[in-house]
């Protein structure tokens, strides 16, 4: 039997088999799914979004005007939930944490980037050192010229 790995490759928010809104908004969300360790294609991906936001993890379309384009749409409400949906033994501290925070042994966290020139933020998954270990945008502008602001931990349940 052929393990998952090797019917699958890494995936990235940019992948267009992905559902357009994680292409657009899904850095937080690809993120958590590069610490899950599994390699889940496009259209399991895109199921676990879809559950996410029927279950209210991912706000959803809040106007009801058929998209996920407009203010506070498409934002991680649960991050733990989310965690869960992907497959990750994890739960979120509840709180963010300063860039400049220790993480815990154990941990796994997440950075939040900022860019002062596009105005752009963007999620990327970090190691314990804080170094970016995988780019849901590879190579995106956001982390080459911006900086780190903040971050997301989250701890084994």
């Amino acid at each position: 039997m052929k393990h998952i790995r090797d019917k699958y490759k890494l995936l990235h928010q940019t992948d267009k088999e992905l559902d357009k809104y994680i292409q657009r908004y899904g850095c937080y969300f690809m993120s958590l799914y590069y610490h899950a360790g599994e390699l889940y294609s496009a259209d399991r991906l895109n199921e676990i979004w879809e559950k996410c936001i029927e279950l209210g993890y991912i706000s959803g379309d809040l106007n009801g005007d058929g998209d996920l384009d407009d203010y506070n749409e498409a934002v991680m409400v649960n991050p733990s939930g989310v965690a869960k949906e992907l497959g990750l033994p994890y739960k979120y501290i509840g709180k963010h944490s300063e860039g400049t925070d220790k993480i815990p042994n154990g941990y796994i966290a997440v950075g939040c980037f900022y860019n002062e020139r596009t105005k752009f933020t963007h999620f990327v998954a970090i190691n314990k050192y804080k170094t970016v270990i995988y780019d849901p945008i590879p190579n995106s502008v956001t982390v080459r010229e911006g900086k780190m602001v903040s971050m997301r931990l989250f701890s084994p349940v």
